[in-house]
């Protein structure tokens, strides 16, 4: 993470691009971005915009053609009519240090939709369809984007010519006469095809067969098939024979370009935006474009999120207004929804990573991607990179940075790391073998040195902590199963930096356990807890340990009914004479050749689930996998909150007979029910239709771990106070009110505190013009004699959108640590805390309350508060 502080500008409250945007939100809130080199000449730019619209999380990568250690390229899968992961496209090649998803793609069919030709290299044919464009890299340098309706393609031998429909495209259909080569494939379409086929095969330049509905043939290496249907038979065979020397010969115009992917509307021209696009994709949704200079100098790649929790997906206008914004003077709208995806290869490291958020949760398979090339040689060490996992550490921790090199020309480099000297500026340390320990607090700054090569970083050490956290705080485990604990401590100021096991003193009360490569095992079964001190500081985790197996339904009573989604799949379930033990077995039929949207088959086990024992932490399955394709099989369980949970049982059914297998149950969650299990096929072009038979359910359960752990010590509690005149009386029943919010006047308010109420109904702040929301919030600027800020929210403190939660908190440090006011958030919540964190304090009190007073004398708020059932009995 710090290792790219040297590299990255953190810009807040301004928009990173330059220009003057017009989106369909009417407000800019905020902007947090970040700019690191990828190589010569390239760049990646990480930006979340909060606006009256949402978040946008935009990643946006700028390319200079000018620079001759940088190209672009077309990224393809071994064939064009395979699809592959965008990071396995990139690793394909050597030296790509960024890449995007590429062409919209037939979801029924092996192809792309556009024209792909490949440094130089003519792959295959556009669908010759108007709605869709293709972005042309010609040799000469100049960049087009442009509708590719035919190639020009002409077949002859000596006295005869037939014009080629297409070039590695599955469309036989109607009269057509189709090219393939190797770049298709191994095999030709052959008598799969739905009706009649001719295949000329060509070798070195010579028909070598000809043949009417042949098995599917091999292609050769150093020729092609012509695969011909419909008028194109008779026509070929009345022209062609064996052994004619043939040619096959493009347009012109195909010599001169060096790349092209093709995509969908253009959606930039000439510097503006279009007003109708030619393929119009409506809404907001994650989008990907591509777009270049007016000079041809520059290229943007360019990945907008959405279709997720946090971040809002772009109309296709705003998409335009985002590349001329970004600099780009023509612009082409790639593939977009669950393809789009951005990857790049950081300074130092050996693969490339994904740097955007996908839709699906996880990469989709595409047919190809544009990627950028760091084409400089490899050189020799230059730099030394150092990342540290964490902003912030207490003294007495150990340091271990994390160290990577690079070239001048910024390739990964090895390196010998036991040869690495260290120095430290800022606060005193001590370094071995082992890292470096800092002995006190204070802003620490850490050198590297390998012969001429350096690098440095930068670290805040927190003074000794006087809180702990511990997570899981409750776990349930096999014997010797590996636990790994998370502890983080807290400063006086609420600043928190990571524990190991090492910096705390461990007592075990009812376990037998040891701490194993950093993590802790217990030996035997058990139940009891461990408590983490550090000085004054402790925290306390409960465990259980053990496990026994018992049945949760044998299958041999009905107890389960066949559910689809969507409506087009069809299917049934029912107990047959087929089973793994016993006598029978729960039998799911489904058919999913009816739709290429995600689609599943579900058991549904009554009309309230499987009840789960206490302490469930594993369900096991007999399931016979022969028919059931290759599908995922999932679960879905319903916890005690009433939260429903989908959990996996296998990526893959993809064996034979049967077998159990089982899915390990987060330890955190207190599962009540398993409500179905159930067959998903996301791939679009996977359309089938079979059988999967479950039997024997059973479950694990643990040794329950303690419940009645010892509380936490805090050294903030509410107080009883008498009320004085120095006090400050907050009446809840006008602050929860519909009333206008904003910045009031209170009685007994004193004079140097500042009161913001503002409305955060829905988990989430406004983000309309009005007064108490974002708005107030963002513009909050206190006088100098002010030294108490209070925000006082009408809701529960919390938030749908983790940027929203983000800002907040960011907002109140930095206008504590800019202003030296005290900042306090008061919130209803179901008990009474007070939490001093990243030095806010947090004040959550009862919801029944309908006044709080708050003394603020002291250097920790005291607090206290009137019941509205007191209230109302007096």
């Amino acid at each position: 993470m710090n290792r790219l502080k040297n590299m990255i500008a953190w810009i807040a409250a301004l928009a990173l691009f330059a220009g003057t945007p017009s989106f369909a939100y009417d407000k800019l809130y905020h902007t947090y971005a970040q700019t690191e080199a990828l190589a010569p000449g390239v760049t990646l730019t990480n930006e979340q915009r909060m606006t009256s619209a949402g978040w946008f999380n935009i990643n946006l990568v700028t390319i200079d053609l000018t620079n001759p250690s940088v190209e672009s390229t077309v990224l393809l899968p071994d064939f064009i009519s395979e699809k592959a992961p965008l990071t396995a496209l990139a690793s394909s090649e050597d030296n790509v240090v960024a890449a995007i998803n590429g062409d919209f793609f037939d979801t029924q069919g092996r192809s792309t939709l556009g024209m792909v030709v490949k440094d130089g290299t003519y792959i295959t044919s556009s669908i010759h369809d108007d709605r869709f464009y293709t972005y042309l890299q010609m040799k000469d340098g100049r960049s087009y984007i442009a509708k590719v309706l035919g190639e020009a393609t002409k077949f002859s031998n000596s006295g005869y010519t037939i014009d080629i429909t297409y070039k590695n495209k599955p469309y036989l259909q109607y009269d057509r006469a189709i090219v393939f080569d190797r770049s298709w494939g191994n095999a030709s379409i052959g008598n799969t095809n739905t009706e009649p086929v001719l295949e000329v095969v060509v070798s070195n330049g010579k028909i070598i067969s000809m043949a009417l509905d042949p098995s599917p043939q091999r292609i050769p290496e150093d020729g092609y098939i012509i695969s011909a249907v419909g008028t194109m038979i008779p026509e070929i065979f009345s022209n062609y024979a064996l052994g004619d020397e043939v040619t096959l010969k493009n347009g012109a115009f195909m010599e001169h370009i060096d790349q092209a992917i093709g995509g969908g509307a253009k959606i930039l021209t000439d510097g503006i935006p279009e007003e109708d696009f030619s393929l119009n994709i409506s809404g907001r949704h994650p989008r990907s474009a591509l777009g270049f200079s007016a000079d041809n100098k520059t290229l943007y790649l360019v990945a907008v999120d959405g279709r997720h929790t946090n971040f809002t997906g772009m109309t296709q206008t705003e998409l335009a207004y985002l590349m001329a914004e970004a600099g780009a003077y023509n612009a082409i709208n790639l593939d977009g929804g669950g393809s789009t995806e951005l990857v790049a290869k950081m300074l130092g490291s050996s693969s490339p990573e994904i740097v955007n958020t996908p839709s699906d949760g996880t990469e989709r398979r595409i047919h190809n991607g544009i990627g950028v090339i760091n084409t400089a040689p490899q050189g020799s060490l230059d730099k030394l990179i150092l990342d540290m996992p964490t902003e912030n550490i207490f003294s007495g921790s150990l340091i271990e940075p994390s160290i990577l090199g690079i070239d001048e020309n910024m390739h990964a480099v090895s390196f010998d790391k036991e040869s690495i000297i260290y120095t430290t500026e800022g606060v005193n340390c001590t370094i071995d073998s082992r890292g470096i320990t800092p002995l006190e607090s204070g802003t620490l700054i850490i050198r590297a040195k390998l012969g001429s090569a350096v690098g440095s970083t930068q670290v805040n050490v927190l003074g000794e902590p006087v809180g702990i956290s511990v997570y899981p705080k409750t776990a349930r485990l096999k014997t010797g199963e590996p636990l790994e604990i998370q502890l983080t401590g807290y400063d006086a100021e609420g600043f928190s930096a990571p524990l190991s096991l090492s910096d705390v003193f461990i007592l075990q009360s009812g376990l037998k356990g040891r701490i194993s490569n950093a993590k802790y095992v217990v030996s035997e079964p058990g139940s009891g807890y461990i408590r983490f001190t550090l000085g004054e500081a402790e925290a306390f985790m409960s465990i259980g340990v053990g496990e026994s197996e018992s049945p949760l339904y044998d299958f041999e009573s009905d107890f389960g009914h066949f559910v689809s989604y969507p409506e087009t799949v069809s299917g049934s379930y029912a107990l047959t004479d087929f089973a793994y033990a016993g006598s029978k077995g729960g039998t799911l039929s489904y058919n999913f050749k009816n739709d290429t949207a995600t689609r599943a088959a579900y058991v549904q086990f009554g009309d309230s689930g499987l009840t789960l024992p206490q302490n469930t932490s594993r369900i096991n399955v007999w399931a016979y996998g022969d028919y059931a394709n290759g599908h995922w099989l999932r679960a879905k369980l319903t916890d005690s909150s009433g939260t429903v949970h989908t959990l996996d049982l296998t990526k893959s059914v993809d064996w034979t007979g049967w077998k159990q297998i089982g899915m390990d149950l987060p330890a955190d969650v207190d599962f009540k029910t398993l409500d179905r299990l159930y067959l998903v096929e996301t791939d679009p072009s996977i359309r089938d239709a079979g059988v999967i038979v479950f039997d024997d359910l059973s479950v694990l359960t643990t040794a329950a771990p303690p419940e009645n752990l010892p509380a936490a010590t805090s050294p903030y509690i509410f107080e009883t106070l008498t009320a004085e005149a120095s006090d400050f009386i907050l009446n809840l029943e006008s602050a929860s009110s519909d009333q206008d919010s904003g910045l009031l006047n209170e009685d007994r308010r004193p004079e140097d505190a500042l009161l913001l109420k503002l409305n955060n109904a829905g988990s989430q702040l406004s983000r309309t013009a009005s007064s108490g929301g974002w708005e107030a919030l963002l513009s909050l600027a206190p006088s100098a004699s002010v030294k108490d800020v209070i925000i006082s929210l009408n809701s529960t403190y919390s938030f749908k959108n983790d940027f929203d939660k983000k800002l907040f908190e960011d907002t109140l440090e930095d206008l504590r640590k800019n202003t030296g006011t005290r900042i306090m958030v008061l919130s209803p919540e179901t008990t009474n805390t007070i939490t001093l964190m990243n030095g806010v304090w947090y004040i959550h009190y009862d919801k029944s309350s309908s006044a709080i007073m708050l003394n603020l004398e002291n250097p920790a708020p005291r607090v206290s508060v009137q019941a509205r059932v007191q209230e109302a009995a007096e």
